[in-house]
């Protein structure tokens, strides 16, 4: 049995599944494939790849002719995605630390990472290594949200913040990644195309508790002492029994070519 709150393996990748079939998960990987522009011959790089949902799409841009590969820390995600993309060609999914590409210089013309640095020890770092493996007219796409910008509806707006407080300060290492990531990468020697924000909206508790783990984090606050038994259950109860409506900001940034 698991401790209250904990993340097994399986409820990782069932919400990594849930978060990209939410209709807010495609559009947003939609506009990232679209900013991306990979190509037939390209050599595609997905940071975080988790079980590597994004990867037949990329194989299937880069064709034959190019490769896709995928990078995870996680080897549960990598040994799902391994044996599920090993019939398409072209396609590779790596266990490695994105601090330390197992990748050679100038080697990748395409790269992405989607709510991924958010989690790692040291962004800088990861960025860094990022120009590192790509060609000099490459492109990287990175999308990161700022969890300060995270907004839900409830009649109780004191406690509401004190959730959101939480989660942006105990449970994401890297809470206000969004605003820093274009000075990130100009430091990295980036040279930025694009920058925007994306508010993703979602109307329906189900798929929010899928992105924000919300349960979790409400479980994580009754553990530490911040939430009563009580006033937890029925704080989640008004959300799943109400019209619902919770928005993030995402920052996005892509590298001119």
């Amino acid at each position: 049995m698991t401790a209250l709150g904990e993340v097994t393996p399986e409820d990782s990748i069932r919400s990594l599944h849930e978060v990209a079939a939410s209709t807010p998960g495609r559009l947003m990987k939609q506009e990232l494939l679209r900013l991306l522009k990979p190509g037939p011959g390209d050599t595609a790089l997905d940071i975080g790849c988790g079980p590597g949902g994004d990867l037949e799409t990329l194989a299937q841009r880069v064709t034959s002719s190019g490769r896709a590969i995928g990078v995870d820390r996680n080897p549960g995600h990598v040994r799902r995605g391994g044996p599920a993309h090993k019939g398409i060609p072209g396609v590779a999914v790596c266990l490695a630390d994105a601090h330390a590409l197992p990748i050679l210089d100038q080697s990748v013309d395409r790269a992405r990472a989607e709510r991924v640095l958010m989690h790692v020890d040291d962004p800088s770092r990861v960025v860094e290594e990022l120009r590192r493996v790509m060609t000099p007219r490459g492109r990287v796409v990175l999308a990161e949200p700022d969890w300060d910008t995270l907004v839900i509806d409830h009649p109780n707006p004191d406690l509401t913040r004190a959730v959101t407080l939480f989660l942006a300060t105990s449970l994401i290492r890297n809470a206000d990644i969004g605003r820093r990531l274009p000075r990130i990468c100009v430091d990295a020697g980036f040279s930025l195309s694009l920058v925007t924000a994306r508010t993703v909206v979602h109307r329906d508790f189900r798929s929010a508790d899928a992105v924000w783990g919300l349960e979790r984090v409400v479980a994580h606050m009754v553990d530490a002492g911040h939430l009563g038994p009580r006033t937890a259950p029925d704080w989640l109860h008004h959300l799943r029994s109400h019209e619902f409506l919770g928005a993030i900001t995402i920052f996005v940034v892509a590298e001119a070519t």
